[in-house]
């Protein structure tokens, strides 16, 4: 049955086509004649042929295969569509992940460069508190070696008194 009405089809086709009428893309029309090449009327009636008007059954026939190039012409309309909207929405989307990317990234390089100044902070405040402890050190140090020095003074003074106090006397 399909091959049958394919075959039907371009038969009509074949029909329409020898008798003036071409499919809805091109540039004639239904009982238009095409336009002469010249302006001389005469040497127009003599060079192109008569062409006979269609008859009801071809202008019916021809009306269908419109039709048909017009319903065959939305459906591929309504894919291309269909298609286009997928095509949009998929660019949306992928526009929208970007960004959330961009967002996400964004956050995070302002959290680490927070953290960043937290740990140059406190590195700076060690730095800071290693010297002093250094200085209180070295401070401690110097009295440590007067504390050492006032030990000998005294164990000396301690000796000599000591022997001073046990020598024997003698009158």
């Amino acid at each position: 049955m399909a091959e049958q009405q394919g075959t039907n089809q371009h038969e009509n086709e074949s029909q329409l086509t020898a008798k003036g009428i071409t499919d809805p893309v091109g540039d004639s029309v239904v009982g238009k004649e095409q336009p002469p090449a010249t302006n001389n009327k005469q040497t127009q009636e003599s060079k192109t042929p008569a062409i006979s008007q269609p008859t009801r059954e071809n202008r019916e026939s021809a009306e269908e295969e419109l039709k048909l190039f017009e319903r065959e012409s939305l459906k591929i309309n309504r894919k291309m569509l269909e298609i286009s909207r997928f095509t949009y929405r998929v660019a949306v989307f992928a526009f929208l992940a970007a960004a959330a990317a961009a967002v996400f990234i964004g956050v995070q390089v302002k959290i680490m460069s927070y953290q960043t100044q937290i740990l140059g902070s406190q590195t700076e405040s060690a730095a800071a508190g290693a010297s002093i402890d250094e200085m209180n050190t070295r401070k401690q140090l110097e009295i440590a070696g007067k504390q050492a020095e006032a030990l000998q003074g005294q164990l000396s003074a301690t000796r000599s008194n000591f022997l001073e106090e046990q020598q024997p006397f003698t009158w």
